[in-house]
């Protein structure tokens, strides 16, 4: 199941024709804004290109060093002790948000995490995102 996590702001640049053509397609009815528009726009391109969200999915490994998740994965620093103390490294894919909490220390979470992937939103120390490129 997906879990909604919170909303992320962007900023699109249309040509005026495009524009007005949102606009006129609001004013007959047939979306509420621009927003509404553009929200619809995404989902039925995201539905056009299943197959291929599907088969990037690394769901099957899931267990295996890797922790992969559709939504919102949030890390903590009593998971990154839990996994040196036992000498564990891991591989994080996220498709929505990755949060590190606060209460990480970022060298622990280095020398946990061999690899991440975020299709969406990382929120966490700069340091991380640095030393990720993310």
């Amino acid at each position: 199941m997906v879990k909604k996590a919170e909303t992320e702001k962007i900023t699109i640049n249309l040509n005026p024709i495009t524009l007005g053509y949102i606009d006129l397609l609001v004013e007959n009815g047939r979306y509420s804004n621009r927003t509404e528009f553009i929200k619809d726009a995404i989902e039925k391109n995201l539905s056009l290109n299943q197959k291929i969200i599907e088969s990037n999915t690394p769901e099957a490994t899931q267990g295996l060093g890797y922790f992969t998740t559709i939504g919102v994965h949030k890390i903590d620093n009593e998971m990154i002790q839990e996994k040196l103390q036992r000498g564990e490294k891991i591989h994080v894919w996220t498709l929505g948000m990755l949060v590190v909490k606060k209460d990480v220390a970022p060298q622990d979470f280095i020398n946990v995490v061999e690899q991440i992937k975020v299709y969406g939103v990382f929120k966490g120390p700069a340091e991380i995102k640095k030393y990720y490129n993310l």
